[in-house]
């Protein structure tokens, strides 16, 4: 099973400014999608912040990132899961308001993932953690030692990893919480080089650490039991 891994995708961002907008256009089309295509992938999981405002949308943008990347997957009966992050979420303190529930519902092949829950693909299990606040911290914590996945996804910040150029991150939670497991992955936006740059953290239970400037775009083929 194949799997196109997607983040901060922030439709919107920059003030909804046309030029960003077609950027992103022209991306998704000539390159995400066409790539899914190549690669017959029929699975993405997005790993949080969909859209750049929490408080509100603009119409336009709405409109025009259905057309170039929503309905595009939809026609082709492309799955997405996504996880819901920080710039999705209306309240600080719970993810029960959040953007991709109330603007892509009608989407059948479109499921948020706004509490962390253990989901499985092809035989694997992958924890999924979406933006941890408040609500959800407890629960977060307890399928962090409970849930039988050794692999896990999730859109938060760890504190020593470089977000700015020459400035590293003093806050977030002790990547030393996720040791148990073989595979995490965790995306954020860094270093603002051009329009973005995405820093794709992986840890192992070896503790090896390493830290991968990266497209917006990758995919992986999912192992299975």
């Amino acid at each position: 099973m194949k799997i196109a891994l997607i983040t901060d995708t922030h439709f919107g961002a920059r003030g909804d400014h046309a030029a960003f907008d077609k950027h992103f256009e022209k991306f998704y089309k000539d390159t995400f999608i066409r790539t899914l295509d190549e690669r017959d992938v029929r699975s993405v999981i997005h790993l949080g912040d969909m859209f750049d405002r929490r408080k509100y949308i603009n119409y336009l943008t709405l409109s025009n990132c259905r057309k170039y990347f929503f309905d595009p997957l939809y026609g082709r009966g492309i799955e997405i899961d996504v996880i819901v992050g920080n710039h999705d979420v209306f309240y600080k303190n719970t993810n029960e308001v959040n953007s991709p529930s109330l603007l892509l519902n009608d989407y059948d092949n479109i499921t948020v993932v706004d509490q962390p829950d253990t989901y499985r693909y092809d035989g694997l299990d992958i924890l999924m953690l979406p933006w941890i606040c408040a609500d959800n911290y407890q629960q977060v914590m307890d399928l962090i030692q409970s849930t039988p996945a050794q692999v896990c996804f999730g859109h938060l910040e760890l504190a020593g990893f470089q977000m700015y150029k020459g400035q590293v991150n003093d806050h977030g939670f002790d990547a030393n919480i996720f040791n148990r497991f073989d595979l995490v992955v965790i995306f954020i936006i860094v270093q603002a080089l051009g329009i973005f740059t995405i820093s794709v953290i992986l840890m192992s239970l070896r503790g090896l650490i390493m830290k991968i400037q990266e497209g917006s775009i990758s995919s992986t083929q999912k192992q299975e039991n």
